[in-house]
């Protein structure tokens, strides 16, 4: 047996054969190359098979009563519900708006901000 590479530019160059290189190196069934052959019939077929299908169970849905068939009784909640601000046991008379004078819409619980000379 020869190296491969030899034998290969050999044969390029007419010394070898094909013959007397498959003898050497016999092509195995994974390097014979593969027909492509056209299996779009085959193809076709598989598909209109499945598009009956699909509307053979369409047509037999549409006969179905149209109710639940099941539910679910788990609600999750993803956000926390709101905490209030105020408490709910503080009296009205206790939160009477701190300061805020609404005839006048303006904040009186605090003392301005003297300016400086």
């Amino acid at each position: 047996m020869r190296d491969y590479r030899i034998s290969e530019y050999l044969k390029n160059l007419s010394f070898l054969s094909n013959e007397e290189m498959n003898k050497d190196y016999p092509v195995k069934p994974f390097q014979r190359p593969y027909s492509q052959r056209n299996n779009n019939s085959a193809r076709f077929d598989r598909i209109e098979e499945g598009l009956e299908k699909t509307q053979n169970n369409v047509n037999h849905k549409g006969s179905c009563p149209k109710g639940l068939v099941a539910q679910s009784n788990f609600i999750q909640s993803y956000f926390m519900p709101l905490k209030l601000i105020v408490p709910s046991n503080s009296n009205d008379e206790e939160n009477d708006g701190d300061g805020y004078d609404e005839d006048n819409n303006r904040w009186t619980g605090y003392d301005p901000l003297e300016k400086k000379k």
